[in-house]
């Protein structure tokens, strides 16, 4: 996946996809700006993605960020605070930590 800086605020959303790997590793910096937040349906559909890994830079997931994919497992920051509405809708995720700084998940 490549990801595109967001000029208005520090996210990435989905510019390109490559099938070949299964393991998402999501940059802290982008152009040497952090990554705040995962745009909404940023991974949303790509079936091929089994495990995110998310920097502690992000503070917010999307709404659908990764609904509809395959996702198993994924590592939550220990900054995050806001989870969108159905941001995992459809995972079958087996392994998932939330940390006490998480404020809000938006309900499904």
């Amino acid at each position: 996946i490549l990801y595109v800086k967001n000029l208005s605020k520090s996210t990435i959303e989905r510019k390109k996809q490559s099938k070949f790997l299964r393991r998402k590793v999501i940059p802290d910096t982008i152009e040497d700006c952090p990554v705040t937040e995962i745009f909404d349906n940023a991974f949303n559909g790509l079936n091929f993605v089994t495990s995110v890994s998310i920097p502690d830079t992000v503070t917010s997931i999307g709404e659908s960020a990764f609904a509809g994919t395959t996702l198993l497992e994924i590592d939550l920051p220990d900054n995050l605070l806001y989870i969108g509405r159905n941001a995992f809708r459809g995972c079958k995720i087996i392994n998932i930590t939330f940390h006490e700084g998480l404020r809000e998940i938006e309900k499904m």
